[in-house]
């Protein structure tokens, strides 16, 4: 008789807080993304690198908001943003967007000035002069829009510019890493897109909101992207975040 390996401790943990249970096929991908992600970084605990990961392609609308790294920073869902299961949230464009709770500047986090990554996977592939993700304040900004109308990436990792890189694609998986002062790296789908020179100057001191950005406590340039994932955290290698997204998503359909 072949013994089935167990799942892991923190998938069951996340299993718990699901009101509605996923299935045994997606409690398997659920565990293999927490023991693949945890073997690539070497790394005992995800909470150790991330502050928070979300699917929001989730089976259940209760089970996408869930921060599967921690109890805490479970995500808000403001004015009923559109949910489609497997697939994600997306924004009425006007009202509707996600609520991380996290602020970066008092959260004693993994995320940190000169070590931060943040990563939205878009369904939607066109062009949108909106935000995807973001935290913006005096001291520092972080934000993110995945292509612009003049097929460009624009974003801010912690510092007070925005950076932009030439991007014709508004789907797939966008990842902004700084591990530096200096400057920090934009991705998509695990591939560079640039180098942006902008100096680190503080953290954000107001709450990362998904589908948007968030302006002293308020929605910005509400995005009409459906956001499938979403990550926030120390600097994490884009090769092995992509991997792992890229596999759970394609699994349950939602990959693009």
């Amino acid at each position: 008789i072949i013994k089935k390996a167990s799942y892991d401790p923190e998938a069951v943990a996340l299993f718990n807080r699901m009101t509605t249970k996923p299935d045994s096929v997606r409690k398997r991908l659920i565990s293999d993304f927490f023991i693949g992600l945890k073997n690539d970084l070497g790394i005992s605990t995800l909470s150790s690198v991330f502050d928070a990961i979300y699917f929001q392609a989730a089976h259940a609308q209760q089970a996408a908001t869930l921060n599967w790294v921690q109890n805490n920073y479970n995500l808000i869902e403001v004015n009923s943003p559109a949910w489609v299961a497997d697939r994600g949230y997306t924004s009425n464009g006007t009202t509707s967007y996600l609520n991380t709770s996290f602020v970066p500047s008092t959260a004693n986090g993994n995320y940190v000035q000169n070590s931060a990554h943040v990563a939205v996977y878009s369904r939607t592939p066109g062009q949108l002069d909106l935000m995807e993700i973001g935290a913006t304040s005096a001291g520092g900004n972080t934000q993110l829009r995945c292509r612009t109308t003049s097929d460009q990436t624009g974003h801010s990792l912690n510092d007070g510019a925005v950076g932009v890189a030439n991007n014709t694609s508004g789907s797939g998986l966008f990842h902004l890493n700084r591990s530096a002062s200096a400057n920090y790296l934009v991705y998509r789908n695990g591939s560079s897109l640039g180098t942006i020179a902008n100096v680190s100057t503080g953290l954000p001191t107001v709450s990362f909101f998904i589908c948007c950005r968030n302006v002293a406590d308020s929605p910005s340039l509400l995005s009409t992207r459906q956001i499938s994932f979403s990550s926030i955290g120390e600097s994490v290698s884009q090769t092995f975040l992509n991997n792992r997204v890229t596999t759970f998503l394609t699994a349950i359909g939602a990959n693009v």
